[in-house]
């Protein structure tokens, strides 16, 4: 080594005495290179506090003590009907994106919002409490 030890104030200290040693700055580049490997990771982590934070029941009049156990990533994960059992079942239940529009209207090129299948869409925890009427169509779109 060169007799140069580095102190807590940033100068650095050798037996002649204590000097400040340049440090370059980091280029553009490599500012730029950090940034966009951080950018999937911030991202990730706003997407799934978003989800987290978007989907939840509508107050309703009368809920059930188990609609408090209802989520997006528990929602009736079991066979419906286990006497009937098929092998290639694929459970649908989940988020979905929908939008209600007037019945004569072509699908909707923008979606409402998200609501949890399998609720109907006027129920609480379908997190929409919407009626549909006769005068409307239900859209729905797996997200």
């Amino acid at each position: 080594m060169n007799g140069w030890r580095a102190t807590v104030d940033g100068t650095c200290a050798s037996r002649y005495g204590t000097g400040i040693v340049p440090v370059e700055a980091p280029s553009k580049e490599t500012l730029m290179s950090s940034r966009l490997r951080a950018l999937p990771v911030v991202l990730l982590l706003t997407l799934v506090d978003a989800v987290d934070a978007e989907w939840q029941p509508k107050p309703a009049p009368l809920m059930t003590r188990w609609a408090k156990d209802v989520s997006p990533e528990k929602v009736h994960p079991e066979y419906p009907r286990p006497q009937m059992v098929r092998e290639n079942w694929l459970n649908l239940n989940g988020l979905w994106n929908y939008a209600i529009t007037p019945k004569g209207d072509a699908k909707p090129q923008a979606w409402e919002e998200e609501m949890l299948v399998p609720f109907p869409v006027e129920s609480a925890l379908s997190g929409v409490m919407k009626p549909v009427g006769s005068d409307k169509k239900l859209w729905y779109r797996r997200t």
